[in-house]
Formats: C-alpha cells, structure tokens, sequence
C-alpha cells in the first residue's frame, strides 16, 4: 500500500502564509483554476493531473481544470505554454519538444509554469510543488505531501535544467514504476499516460541494449559455415568476439541494426557493441584487425570505432536524430588515436574497474579518470555507464555515498550527455537502494545540489525520528570503512580488507537507538530493518556465532521472508554463490552445534 505522509505546519508557518498577496488556497476553498490549453500535450495535461492532485493533498481542496482558459485574468495556475503565457510574459519563447528545461513565475495572481511540452512542463510542476509546496517523493511507495490550512505568494519566479540530458537511475523502482521516475526526473522510462496505466510512446531518453554484436552475429546461426566472422586467437576460430575487417560482419551488422532501430522507435541511442567477457586476448589477432588496430593506436578501440563509424554512415539517412553507441569497456576504454567518432556516433564508457568508494584522485581510478579524459576530447557524444552498487552482494554496507557527487561532477565535467548509474536493478530492496536513487537522481539533475542537505531532507522525511540514528550510522560507516587506505571495486566480499568482525556490532547499535526512537511504528521499523539488514548478513558471514547470539540470523529470516528475497547478488553473473537458503543451511546447521 502506498503510504502518504501528511503533516500540519507550526501556527507561525500558516499566520506567514495568510499575510501573503496572494492566496492559492485557505481552510479548504481555492479561487484558483488549472488552464491547459486545448493543444496541450499529453504530458502537459498529465502534468496538470498531478499539480490538481497534489496541491488537494497539501490544501485539502480540488481545483477545477479547464481546458480553454482564455477568461478572467488571475486565480489561474497556467500549465503548459500557450497564448495565456506569451500575453503575460513577453519575450518568452515556446521551448523544443524535448526541452527538459523549465520556468514557472507569477503574474499578478497567476501562476505559469512551462517547459518543453514532453517534460519540461511536467518539471516545472514538480518543482513547484517540492519548492513551494514541500511535496517529496522519497519511494515508489512513500510521499510526503504536507497539510496546510492555506498557502499565499507575492511573486515567483523560478527556472531549471538538467545538467546532463540522459538521467538513468538503474535501480528497481524507478525502472520499474514509471510514475516514482517522473516525479524524480529520471528519463529512462516513459512518462505516465492520462490514460490510467499506459505510458506516453517517445517520451523516454533511452538506450537500447547493449552487448549486440553477438547478437547480431550469433555463433549458431553462423560460425558452423562461416568461422571467419569470428575472432581468431591463436591460430583458431572462436567466437568470443567477431573478426571486425571482414566486410561480410559489417554488413550483417549494419542490416540487423537497421532492424533494431525500425523496430524499436522509442529509443535515442542503440547499441552496436563488442560482447561481455572483455579481456583483450579476445579481440581477433587476424593480420587485417591487427593493421587496422595498430594503426590507429593499438588499444583495440580503433578497429572498433573504424567498425561502428562505418555502420553509423549506413543508417544516418534513415534516422538522422538517432545515435548508434558502442562500448569503450575494459579492453576497448583507452581511446584510439588518429580516428574520432562521427557525429551520430555515441561513446558508452564504463567505469566497471574502479574503486566506487573514493573519487577519480583515488590511485586506483587514474587510468580510467585519464580515459574519460582522453574519449572527451575526441568523442562529441559520451554516455557513462557507472557501477554504483556491490554486484557480488547487494546486501553489503558499502561507503560510497561521498563518492558519489565528484563522479558524477567528473562525468559532467568531460561532456557527458547521459550517465546510467547502474545500482540494484534486480529486485527492490538492496542497500539502502531508496536514499540511493533518491540521491542520484538529484546529482545527475543538477551535480553541484548539497549532498548533506538531500541526505536530511531524505532520512528525517523517510525515517521519521529515527533520521537521526540513520544519519550517524552513515557518517561511522563512511569514516571507519572508506579510508584511504582502503579500495573496493563494484564486487565487494565479506572477507575484504576495509571490513572488521566489530563493525557490525557497533553499527546494529546505533540503529538500536533509531529503534527505541521509533517504538511502536510498525512501518518505520520495517524501513530500519532494511538499514540493519546488510549489517546482520555482513556479521553472518564473519562471525555466525556471534551472529547467532546477536539476534543478526532472526532478523536475517524475518526480513527475507518478508520481502520475498531469494539471491542477494547479481543473478546472472553470480548464480547459486549468494543465496538466502544458503545462508539458512550454514545457519540451521550451526543452531543444531
């Protein structure tokens, strides 16, 4: 069940709110209709939709919509750009479609809030109402709208845009509930529908696949006939990757990406990209690959490059406003020399060797901080996929909340048109994946927000009064795990070298004292369990006797059957190694000692 927070403000809040000029709406009546204009689109009558609903939320009342709006001048709230906007504002222009910018600002007693009509408006509206309003949406299924008795303005005036035009928060929810991602401003799913339950088509920045020259090329379709398309190591065919300087790969290549992109319209971006498994003994030693590789650097990704370059010249004509994107992962991340991306041709950068606990200044992220460099330069379009969470345990504390904003500044920085911050995209719940995406989605809309100030807004708003337990056992977690001594990759183990058996111990006990803070909520101990949840399966794993006698295995079954939880891993990449039930045989077992 969603769970909406409503709360009253003190008296001195609600007695400054009446002494305004303006009032939108007081002890339950409003003045004040929503004007959309007949054209309006999709979006922006969605956008109006939930500026009704929420503004009902805080004020306790419904304001009509009106769909002409060319009446009476004030007690309007003007979504959308139209013929009201460019009366009362002049010099103001209609934005592009897919302008994610946004203003909203007041005339007289009017309130106009516009963008670009596929998200900017709908942005405007969120703003106003998190802004002025104090609306939050911390969850999927926790918001918070705070109850007013009435609420006034003088005058307004407020613009907004992203600093990176492509916004994937690769965790559950907001990849799963197209609703939570819009309120977030998150653009990699859909927006919301009018229509209950669908969702508006073209309305996402989103990548398509990735991995696909082996699907485009499959091994068994094709290397029986023609082991030539396949990479040649050691004197021998093996389909590990494709044999790129034969013309025969190109042109499949090239024929299954047109389908792909005829196929699937809804997507900016769409790969054509070497296959996992990126070691550079797979690349093809075939003397063409190795002359052409060689001339343009030797990294392996000039023949790679050379490669896509080709492709993206065959499709451009039938899609000039789509990209086609390809990897700079693991044996492929240097950039070339002497070869530059074309136009339409999209850079994905992964920063899957790095430490994730400390900034691109950590020794350990040189080489792939003079990388991000290096493909800024020559790269006119680079989309970074960042690693942000323990793939190997997705229930492990990990300290990498301080990291997060200089990445992402880094990312930014080197001309970045998208980020995909891939976290626990698997199932809902991983460690503490809600602050996470609640976090992320901020620094990717604006890099330079204050951390501190999202971090208390998110934990005294999602943790109630227990916030305060919350936020010591992040700061001990970061200043006793993250040192600089210390380095973590994106596949954490209980044995690593930045954990120790008290850590644990020391940390379920501050989140004790959340707990005597909260006595008696039933739904703020849940979300407590789930703080303490990582640190009960990280003392499982170090000290099961101790585990034992804590009460960490109890809390262990109870929150597992809870939620449904069956792996805490990535389960494709680590199958049967980290499962719930493995845990419960160790631990079953240790009871019977």
């Amino acid at each position: 069940m969603k769970r909406i927070i409503t709360y009253l403000l003190p008296l001195a809040v609600l007695v400054a709110s009446c002494n305004q000029n303006h009032l939108l709406f007081s002890n339950g009546n409003s003045p004040y209709t929503i004007v959309v204009a007949p054209g309006a689109s999709e979006s922006e009558q969605y956008a109006a939709q939930e500026l009704q609903q929420w503004i009902q939320k805080v004020g306790n009342v419904k304001l009509p919509i009106d769909s002409t709006g060319e009446g009476r001048r004030g007690h309007r709230l003007i979504v959308g750009y139209n013929g009201l906007t460019s009366s009362l504002v002049p010099g103001s222009k209609p934005q592009g479609i897919k302008d994610e910018s946004f203003r909203y600002c007041t005339r007289d007693g009017d309130i106009l809030l516009w963008g670009g009509s596929m998200r900017g408006t709908l942005n405007a509206v969120y703003s106003f109402l998190e802004r002025e309003l104090g609306c939050r949406w911390y969850s999927a299924d926790v918001s918070v709208a705070p109850a007013k008795k009435s609420w006034g303005f003088n005058a307004l005036d407020y613009s907004d845009s992203p600093a990176l035009r492509m916004r994937n928060v690769f965790y559950y929810e907001p990849n799963t509930d197209s609703v939570f991602a819009a309120r977030l401003r998150s653009n990699q799913t859909r927006l919301p529908s009018i229509h209950e339950g669908q969702t508006i088509e073209g309305s996402s920045e989103r990548y398509w696949n990735c991995h696909t020259m082996g699907q485009f090329v499959p091994e068994e379709k094709y290397f029986k006939d023609h082991p030539e398309y396949f990479s040649l190591i050691d004197g021998k065919r093996t389909p590990r990757q494709l044999c790129l300087s034969n013309p025969d790969v190109l042109k499949i290549c090239i024929e299954e990406l047109r389908k792909a992109m005829r196929g699937n319209p809804d997507y900016l971006i769409y790969s054509l990209s070497q296959n996992d498994g990126g070691e550079e003994k797979n690349a093809c030693e075939c003397p063409e690959c190795q002359r052409i590789d060689n001339q343009y650097g030797g990294k392996n990704s000039g023949i790679v490059l050379w490669f896509v370059n080709q492709a993206a010249d065959a499709v451009r004509d039938e899609f000039p406003d789509k990209y086609v994107g390809t990897f700079a992962y693991r044996y492929t991340r240097h950039a070339p020399v002497g070869i530059k991306p074309r136009d339409n041709v999209v850079i994905r950068l992964c920063s899957i060797e790095c430490c994730i606990i400390h900034g691109y200044d950590c020794p350990e992220n040189q080489d792939f901080a003079k990388d991000l460099r290096d493909w800024s330069v020559v790269a006119p379009h680079l989309y970074i996929w960042d690693y942000v969470t323990g793939f190997s345990n997705y229930h492990i504390p990990l300290p990498n909340l301080r990291a997060l904003q200089s990445h992402v500044q880094a990312f930014r920085d080197n001309n970045a048109i998208g980020v995909m911050e891939q976290g626990g995209y698997e199932n809902k719940y991983t460690e503490m994946s809600e602050l996470r995406t609640y976090l992320l989605s901020r620094l990717l809309w604006n890099p330079e927000v204050n951390v501190d100030s999202v971090l208390t807004d998110f934990t005294d708003g999602y943790y109630g009064a227990a916030a305060p337990a919350v936020r010591e056992y992040i700061n001990f977690e970061h200043n006793v795990l993250a040192l600089d001594s210390d380095v973590q990759d994106c596949y954490p183990w209980y044995g690593d070298d930045m954990f120790f058996d008290e850590f644990a111990t020391e940390a379920r006990k501050i989140i004790a004292k959340g707990r005597e803070a909260v006595a008696g909520d039933a739904e703020l101990q849940r979300r407590l369990d789930l703080v303490e949840f990582p640190l009960c399966v990280l003392q499982m794993e170090r000290t099961p006797q101790q585990a034992l006698e804590q009460g960490a295995y109890d809390l262990f079954l109870k929150v597992t059957k809870r939620e449904g939880m069956t792996f805490l891993n990535e389960w494709d990449c680590w199958k049967n190694r980290n499962t719930v039930q493995r845990f419960i045989d160790k631990f079953e077992k240790l009871k019977t000692q």
